[in-house]
Parts: structure tokens; C-alpha cells; sequence
């Protein structure tokens, strides 16, 4: 009868009901007397009391595990049992989605509940541009509390935190301060949740190595070439003693705000190591030699701030013959956001070895401008449904900001709800219930559209004739005119990349069709959050934003005439300088303002394309 995300492991319901109008005090146990406000916030005219025989809701301890709890409705009362703080306050949020269902009167029943996973993440990126405002986060962690989620990392690469030994270097209004982070731990740990400390010392640090004083850190100083296109130098060199005191001196700045057991030390995608200074001695001693030595010199300085290490797990799954030559208390994390990801193989084998692990699928939002709902099911559903079966320790729900952060937060919520309901259930929730859970519990959208509306937008790839693992055919127009910028023939190597990327004219006219209905369906919905007016603007600009880049890559199809290739440049520069305008009202609605011009630089760059294509 009632539809609750995450599922409850048991839920019986009982003849008779009670009513929410007449439920006037309550009694809790002196142990759990954290948890008064929230049940205040449930029911707004309930008062504490302590006489236990006149309550109407009586919580109570029980020998029960950290985040199990139990619910009675019966006799006219509610009965809430748990053995810690943590499960009483998932009781509460169970109780909360019951009664957003009902007007007044709420079946009798009992419900039993605990997790399938013992650690259920959201890591939002922080460092691509997009900085969130402090009530953004604490907006979003409520959310991630009413879903019964208990870790929260905030990614973190170049600048985007308060490193006061480095204080020339951030940019106003591009990084979350210390203040803010305390704060930000504080009011998650009255959620439940656990901040994690999360902060990349390896690859990923073009920020870094782009100032004169750390180029010399860098293991191939003139960068690097992969995926089409060269990159700028992103990989600190593992031999060199000054990158570990560098990273050190970056977890000396993090770490001592921090009280979580844990720090996600990152060590992705490393791409040039062994290719540059340290090529003779990875030649010499194997890669993943240089990559292991390096991560135990800089664990040992994490543990002396008494924390378990994350790490991500792409490159030592091409070494699997070393991974017992980690830590053995830290915990590895296999990331895959592509719906034929193997996390069956990888889990399996991780689960063989005895390495303690979590699995990382990806919300799918970034590189696309309203998400890859395709993607991000199928990565949702295999990593937990494999690692349960593999017995690992938790899941990890990335959400990435790839290529200037251009899309959306409400993008994000299909794969918060759809990660949550996977994490902590036996089963996820089905499509149908997790839009359900978006139109009553997020948008509260009396005309229950945005939640269907954002689960079609998500499948626009589906439209373009061809699947992406990475990105869509109408996101390659941004990709490619950003990583075309500093060749020699900038347009030319634009077109050559574009050729296998154009969309023809029977898709975009699909594409256009759909995304009409997609308008005329938005005018219709009926969101009351308290966001809504900007929810409303944040999907209609994605929506003409898809229509602009749909146009911009039509515009690259030699085979049209000329006239109607010209129509689609100006229509495009046009309609792309305009949308600056947009693009700034819903970021600085959110987010911090540094950043922006960046992230709008994206779309600069395809004007230029554009510019110089209508110049041909």
C-alpha cells in the first residue's frame, strides 16, 4: 500500500488505523534524545514528555544492530525501536514517506528494517568549475538523509578547497572554505552521514602543474596525448621525493578538519606514469612498482590522522598480481560508468583475493546536459547487485562535472534515488517507483511530470541513432571544439573528430519532435518544492540548450546545401551567446560564482568553431 524507497526487508499491515491529527506527545528514551527535533519536524504539533503510558509515540532502545530499527502502529500508538541513534533516525524517515502518502490516516502495520550494505556514498564533484553554495549542499544531504544514505564525499582536485598553505592560488568564490567544510561535517553527522575527506594526489593534477612553481613535479612536462586529442600535463612523478612532500603538504591542509574514519585518496587514471621522468625505472621495476611505493609512503602519513584510505581501482586492476601488496585495511573502490561495465568479473575476483572493497557506478549526468539513464540503471543495478553477492563493504554513487559542469543538479536526483534504493534494499526500486519518489518526495509535483520528464530527457541518446560509452553524439560538439583548441588547424581537426559524431537529419528531427513534447510537457508540470521556480528554469535551459547543439552539429554536415548549413551556424552562435545570460542566472542560483566563466568557456569555444565554419 505504501510505497517506500529504499524497500524495508519486512512489512506486515495490521486491521485498523490511527490518525496523524491526534497524535499530540511522545516519550524517547534518554539515550536518544539527538533525535527529538527531527521527530518535531515529522509531526510539528507533538510534544516531548516523560511519562511513557500517555505517549502517542514511544522510542525506545533495542538489542538491535547500528542501523537496524523497528515499527509498530497499533492501539493508537507508534512504537519506535532501535539499538542506536542511527536506525531511530531511519525510523523516522520511513515514517516521514508514509505520511507525504496519506491525509490523515496511516494503516496499522509493522515494519523491520536494516541495510544490505554497510557503506551507502554519494561523491559529488566539487572541482570541474562548480563550487555549490553551502545550502546547496545542505539542500542535497537532507535529500541523501531521507534516503537513508550514511557517507558523503565532496571530490576534490586542483583548488576547489581552502588549502591555506596555498593561499595564492584560489580563486574568489571558487573553493569551499574550512569554515564551510566544518560546518558541512556537522550538519551531516546530524543526518547520520559521514563526511569524507576527498582530495586527488596523483594524476588528475593539471591545476597543479600548470603554475611555475610545481611544472617541475610533473611526469611528462609537455604533456601527453590520448583519446584523440593532446592533453596537458596531469600526473605528479612518483619517483621525485617533492611530489609526496607536495601531496603531504595538501593532506596537511584537509585531514585536521576532518572526523570521518575515512579519506578517498583518489590515484585514478595516472595516465602518464612510467611515460616520462620515471620511465627508466618503470622500465626497469614495473609501473605498478612506482604506483605501489608511492601510495604506502603517502598512506603512512593518512594513517598518522587515524584514517582508512579509499583508492580508486583503474590502474592496479590491470596489475591484479599486486593488489596484495596494498594496505591490507585499505579499500579499494571499482569505478564503471558504462551499462557493460564487468563489475561481476572485477567484484568477484577483488572478493577471491580478501582486498576490501566497494563499488563506484556513475549517476551518467556529465558530458551529456540531461544524463545517460541507460547508463546509469544498469551501473546501479550490477555493482549492487554484485557487491552484495561478493560481500563488500559498501557502494559509491559518483556524479561527475566532466567538460565544464554543464548540466543540472536536478539531473542528478534519478540516480541519487534510483543508487539509494539499491544500496540499502535487497532489490532497487523499480523505474515507475523512483519517479514516483521524485514527483512526491523531491519536486512535489502535484501534476506528476518532472520525475517521468527527466527519465525521458535522460534517454535522448537513445534518438541518436548510435550508443556512447562515454558522452552522446549531441555532447561531442562541446567535447570536441574544447580538445581541438590548440592544434594547428583547430577547425580542420574539429571536422575530421566530427565526422563520425554528426547526427543525421531523420534522428534530429526525432530529436526536435521530442524535445517539443518535452516543452509543452514542463509548461504542464506543478512542482510546490522550494526550489521550484528554479527547478522549472534549470530543466527548460537544458532543454534549449539540446536544441542548440543539436543545430550546431547540423551545421557540420556538408551534405546539407549551403544556405541551410548557414541558417544553422547563426542560429546556433546566436542562440549560444544567448544563453550565457541563462546559464549564469541558474549557476549563481546554486553554485559559487567562480568558476563560471570556465564552465561558459565550453560553449565559447564551439562559437569560435562556429565563427570560423561561417567564415569558410
Amino acid at each position: 500500500m505504501y510505497q517506500i524507497i529504499p524497500y524495508v526487508k519486512e512489512k506486515v499491515y495490521l486491521d485498523g488505523k490511527i490518525k496523524i491529527s491526534e497524535i499530540k506527545t511522545f516519550f524517547c528514551d534518554p539515550l536518544l534524545l539527538e533525535i527529538a527535533s527531527e521527530v518535531q519536524k515529522i509531526f510539528p504539533q507533538i510534544t516531548l514528555i516523560n511519562d511513557l503510558e500517555k505517549a502517542d509515540i514511544i522510542i525506545s532502545l533495542e538489542a538491535f544492530a547500528k542501523e537496524e530499527y523497528k515499527i509498530e502502529i497499533d492501539n493508537n500508538k507508534i512504537l519506535i525501536k532501535a539499538g542506536f541513534l542511527n536506525g531511530c533516525f531511519y525510523a523516522l524517515m520511513t515514517l516521514k514517506q508514509i505520511i507525504a502518502q496519506v491525509d490523515d490516516e496511516v494503516y496499522n502495520l509493522v515494519i523491520h528494517d536494516f541495510p544490505s550494505l554497510a557503506i551507502r556514498g554519494f561523491m559529488m564533484d566539487i572541482s570541474r568549475n562548480k563550487v555549490p553554495k553551502l545550502e546547496t549542499l545542505k539542500a542535497f544531504v537532507d535529500k541523501m538523509a531521507e534516503l537513508k544514505y550514511n557517507h558523503f564525499e565532496l571530490y576534490v582536485e586542483g583548488f576547489s578547497f581552502e588549502y591555506r598553505s596555498f593561499k595564492n592560488y584560489l580563486e574568489e568564490e571558487g573553493y569551499i572554505t574550512v569554515e564551510e567544510y566544518i560546518e558541512l561535517e556537522k550538519y551531516c553527522a546530524s543526518k547520520m552521514i559521514d563526511l569524507v575527506p576527498n582530495q586527488n594526489g596523483l594524476g588528475h593534477m593539471t591545476d597543479w602543474l600548470q603554475h611555475d612553481e610545481f611544472k617541475d613535479l610533473a611526469e611528462s612536462p609537455d604533456g601527453f596525448f590520448i583519446w584523440g586529442a593532446h592533453r596537458a600535463p596531469s600526473t605528479l612523478n612518483v619517483t621525485d621525493e617533492r611530489s609526496i612532500k607536495h601531496v603531504k603538504r595538501m593532506y596537511d591542509d584537509m585531514l585536521p578538519y576532518s572526523n570521518s574514519p575515512y579519506f578517498n585518496m583518489n590515484f585514478d587514471e595516472p595516465y602518464e606514469l612510467g611515460e616520462g621522468k620515471s620511465k627508466e625505472y618503470c622500465e626497469k621495476h614495473g609501473k605498478e612498482k612506482a604506483f605501489i611505493d608511492y601510495l604506502n609512503t603517502l598512506y603512512q602519513h593518512v594513517k598518522q590522522y587515524e584514517k582508512t584510505g579509499l583508492i580508486w581501482g583503474d590502474f592496479l586492476l590491470k596489475h591484479p598480481q599486486t593488489l596484495k601488496q596494498l594496505p591490507e585495511d585499505l579499500i579499494f573502490i571499482d569505478w564503471g560508468y558504462h551499462k557493460s561495465y564487468p563489475f561481476d568479473e572485477h567484484l568477484k575476483m577483488l572478493a577471491e583475493l580478501k582486498i576490501p572493497f566497494m563499488a563506484a557506478p556513475g549517476t551518467s549526468t556529465w558530458s551529456s546536459i540531461t544524463g545517460k539513464i541507460d547508463d546509469m540503471m544498469m551501473t546501479v543495478k550490477n555493482s549492487t547487485t554484485h557487491t552484495k553477492l561478493n560481500h563488500g563493504l559498501g557502494v559509491l554513487m559518483t556524479d561527475w562535472g566532466d567538460m565544464g559542469h554543464l548540466q543540472y543538479l536536478p539531473v542528478s536526483y534519478p540516480g541519487l534515488v534510483y543508487a539509494a534504493s539499491g544500496m540499502w534494499g535487497e532489490l532497487p526500486a523499480t523505474e515507475k517507483e523512483v519517479i514516483a519518489y521524485l514527483d512526491q518526495a523531491i519536486f512535489q509535483d502535484e501534476a506528476q511530470i518532472i520525475g517521468r520528464l527527466l527519465f525521458e530527457l535522460g534517454r535522448y541518446d537513445r534518438l541518436e541513432g548510435i550508443y556512447r560509452d562515454y558522452g552522446t553524439k549531441t555532447f561531442s560538439v562541446i567535447l570536441w571544439a574544447d580538445l581541438t583548441q590548440n592544434e594547428s588547424d583547430p577547425l580542420n581537426a574539429f571536422i575530421d573528430k566530427m565526422k563520425s559524431n554528426l547526427i543525421d537529419e531523420n534522428h534530429y528531427t526525432k530529436l526536435v519532435e521530442h524535445s517539443d513534447h518535452w516543452e509543452q510537457e514542463l509548461a504542464e508540470a506543478q512542482p510546490k518544492c522550494a526550489d521550484a521556480e528554479l527547478i522549472l528554469k534549470e530543466i527548460k535551459y537544458s532543454i534549449r540548450l539540446l536544441r542548440l547543439l543539436w543545430k550546431a552539429n547540423r551545421a557540420f554536415d556538408q551534405s546539407l546545401d549551403q544556405d541551410r548549413r548557414e541558417t544553422f551556424i547563426d542560429e546556433s552562435i546566436k542562440g549560444l551567446a544567448e544563453h550565457r545570460d541563462l546559464h549564469l542566472e541558474a549557476w549563481d542560483a546554486r553554485n559559487k560564482h567562480g568558476g563560471f566563466d570556465k564552465s561558459y568557456g565550453r560553449l565559447a569555444n564551439l562559437i569560435k568553431v562556429l565563427e570560423k565554419w561561417r567564415q569558410q
